[in-house]
């Protein structure tokens, strides 16, 4: 391709949602190298039956190739790639999901509940007056299947001895 061919303006470029054209290869070439056009951006330039993604078009390929320019880039969903934004840890564990496994396992082992139903107070308690706080619910769960086991605790008591 000669240096006079590449400056003639030929292409029509979709990007950003806009037409823009005629520009030249050179400009074209600039813009990919800059990021502003992407891979899947359509392209088009009279000879061509209809508008084509920018990567399916050798003689562009060519083009950056022989500039040193890296193919286009393809471009990012809105809700992809990095942000600014820090998502914060997610917690392994809370003083209200041990309190509420510690309840659950009464049930079971009764002779636990006594341990488990204050236990589980102080979680839901805490729960409640730091509402950031993870595993409220589970300290609830803790109360309630604790204080199951208390009861079934008792009657067994009372009923053995």
């Amino acid at each position: 391709m000669s240096g006079d061919t590449e400056e003639t303006l030929v292409w029509h470029v979709t990007y950003g949602g806009k037409k823009f054209g005629p520009i030249s290869m050179d400009q074209l070439v600039t813009e990919v190298r800059d990021g502003d056009i992407h891979e899947d951006d359509l392209v088009w330039r009279e000879g061509m039956d209809e508008w084509t993604p920018l990567a399916g078009v050798d003689e562009i390929l060519d083009a950056l190739r022989a500039k040193g320019v890296p193919p286009p880039i393809p471009a990012a969903d809105p809700g992809e790639g990095p942000t600014d934004e820090v998502e914060p840890p997610k917690a392994k564990g809370s003083f209200g999901d041990t309190a509420g496994k510690l309840g659950l396992i009464s049930l079971i082992l009764w002779p636990l509940a006594p341990l488990a139903l204050p236990v589980s107070l102080v979680a839901l308690i805490h729960g409640l007056t730091h509402p950031e706080a993870p595993g409220r619910g589970m300290a609830i769960t803790g109360v309630v299947s604790s204080a199951l086991g208390l009861l079934i605790s008792v009657a067994v008591v009372a009923v053995y001895g």
